[in-house]
């Protein structure tokens, strides 16, 4: 009876110390204060601690963190240095226990590797870099002798493989680990190349026609094994994807066929579960920027991928959902000026068959009230009945609200307030302030998360939904 007590007592022990093969557990065994870590889902979400840190059953806060996934991650450990980070290869049913030195330096245990294995990416992160791309500081010009960074980006590579080949001779590595190291430093140098696409340019631009022969085959020839479905739940292999569509796509960026360009680069140069992840990222990476291919484009892969992992993030994204959501609340109240109530669906029937940009804005909100004499000055420019501009504040004290709109000279009769509980605020992801949306003559969203007043982009916008 004693033995088996004992058997049931290291079962239920092991299954709250250890992690199962769905999840990474993080204990924090340091004494820091700025105790983190950060990495990349299979979203391309940078998640980090201050959202994983686990509760007691009294709420109180530990030093245990879990990660749920089914695939390998590099998580990025920081101490409060802003730059300088701690990357680790983790593994699902992995527990890591993370300790600090009086240098607060990390040093990593784990269940299930050996204390070499997880110290490898640091050290190769503290004599060559690992964590950021090479040169990503860089500004391009047309000047810029491109090979010669190149060749620099070439040496850097070699120098870590060189690096995990000295590591061997002292340290012990398990093949597991050096073969996913060995790629994970070959996605790095790949998107290292790819720095034409993602580096900061002068204020003339590049021109990617002066981009050499030579560069353009180096790319060619270094892409051949890289791009691997197995290693889609590392950034730097998601970073990879979406650069090299950059770099497929160079003649357009910029420009309005920019995403279409990109769109059809992925559908056209990458095959299984990459593709169907570059797909759903350029569509999220695109969202609400009101392109008229947009919803075609998402549409389509909706239709094609109609079991994706990717399905139930992307459709809070696309507008017609939003729309749809937003017809549901049309009953949500707001308040008017002159405190009556008015609902949602009254404002948008009063105005429809007009373009409607509303503008989510508060009292104290410096940044909305620096827009304010923008939007006065783009609705006179526009001049027309037909775009209405209507402002709609989240201030919880009514009389604020009011001096703000007396102060503004703004029309009464345009300016509601959300009550404190509304689901528009939801709906409309009003976190952040100032925030607009534009709602075509159809009575559709057209862009969920609409330029700014002061952009110019704005104007021609408003003017090309007017005309349709």
């Amino acid at each position: 009876m004693l033995n088996f007590y004992l058997i049931i007592l290291i079962s239920v022990c092991s299954f709250f110390c250890c992690a199962n093969p769905s999840t990474i557990i993080i204990e924090n065994k340091s004494a820091l204060k700025n105790f983190g870590f950060f990495y990349a889902d299979k979203f391309n979400d940078l998640r980090n601690s201050l959202i994983l840190r686990q509760k007691d059953s009294s709420g109180k806060y530990l030093n245990r963190y879990v990660i749920t996934t089914d695939e390998p991650l590099v998580v990025v450990f920081t101490s409060g240095g802003i730059t300088t980070g701690f990357p680790v290869l983790l593994y699902p049913g992995d527990t890591c226990k993370a300790y600090t030195n009086d240098k607060n330096e990390f040093i990593f245990q784990s269940n299930n590797h050996g204390i070499d294995d997880l110290a490898i990416l640091t050290a190769i992160e503290g004599t060559h870099g690992f964590v950021l791309p090479d040169n990503l500081g860089l500004t391009i010009t047309n000047r810029l002798d491109i090979m010669y960074i190149v060749d620099g980006i070439k040496k850097k590579y070699l120098d870590r493989v060189h690096f995990i080949k000295e590591y061997k001779k002292s340290h012990t590595i398990s093949n597991e680990y050096e073969a996913t190291i060995k790629k994970l430093i070959y996605q790095k140098y790949l998107l290292s190349l790819l720095f034409p696409v993602y580096a900061g340019q002068d204020s003339v631009g590049y021109n990617f026609e002066n981009l050499p022969a030579e560069y353009h085959d180096i790319l060619n020839n270094e892409t051949n094994d890289v791009f691997d479905d197995s290693q889609l739940n590392f950034q730097s292999y998601q970073l990879a994807l979406w650069n090299y569509c950059k770099y497929l796509s160079r003649s357009s960026l910029n420009t309005s066929e920019e995403f279409v360009s990109m769109f059809e680069n992925a559908k056209k140069h990458f095959s299984g579960k990459s593709r169907e992840f570059l797909m759903f990222l350029i569509l999220k990476k695109y969202t609400g920027k009101g392109l008229p291919d947009f919803q075609r484009s998402a549409e389509a892969f909706l239709r094609e991928y109609s079991e994706s992992d990717y399905r139930e993030y992307l459709v809070r994204l696309i507008p017609s959902d939003l729309t749809n959501d937003m017809i549901t609340l049309s009953n949500e109240k707001l308040v008017s000026y002159n405190g009556a109530d008015v609902t949602w669906k009254e404002i948008i029937d009063l105005n429809k068959g007009k373009v409607i940009y509303v503008d989510f804005w508060a009292s104290w909100c410096k940044p909305c009230l620096q827009e304010m004499p923008h939007s006065t000055k783009l609705r006179d420019s526009l001049n027309t009945k037909n775009i209405i501009f209507l402002y709609v504040s989240i201030d919880q004290n009514n009389d604020s609200w009011i001096r703000a709109i007396n102060k503004l000279k703004s029309d009464p009769s345009k300016n509601f307030l959300l009550r404190n509980d509304s689901k528009l605020k939801n709906l409309f992801v009003l976190q952040t302030i100032p925030k607009y949306i534009i709602i075509d003559r159809r009575g559709n969203i057209f862009s969920p998360d609409a330029p700014r007043p002061s952009d110019p982009r704005l104007h021609s916008t408003l003017v090309k939904l007017l005309n349709e």
